[in-house]
């Protein structure tokens, strides 16, 4: 019997394309002229995580860029999107595994402890 493993990955940019069946599985009342531009314009600059289980992705995370300004200064932040999982996938921890995995590489990417 195969194990399935449970994968947690950034995807490449030119991977982004992969989500877009869950996109369009889970937010079905999006139209198809918003998710073509989303996936168009949108994704080019964003960051995807995904999860995948059996070399398909189920759960993702998506973060777009979006600067924040904080009394006089602007910081460069993420916009959380695109947060989906498969419905046969719910219930299993994989979004709060994906928020946790991005939660790490940001206190990384800033240099704080853990």
């Amino acid at each position: 019997m195969r194990e399935n493993k449970m994968k947690i990955r950034k995807l490449d940019q030119s991977e982004h394309w992969k989500t877009r069946s869950l996109w369009e599985q889970v937010f079905s009342e999006d139209s198809q002229e918003f998710v073509d531009y989303y996936y168009y314009i949108k994704t080019k600059d964003n960051t995807i995580y995904v999860i995948e289980e059996d070399d398909e992705i189920r759960a993702m995370l998506q973060l777009n860029p979006y600067q924040v300004k904080l009394q006089e200064s602007v910081v460069p932040s993420d916009y959380i999107v695109g947060v989906a999982t498969q419905a046969e996938y719910r219930g299993r921890g994989y979004m709060r595994n994906l928020l946790m995995h991005y939660r790490i590489s940001i206190r990384r990417r800033c240099h704080l402890p853990s």
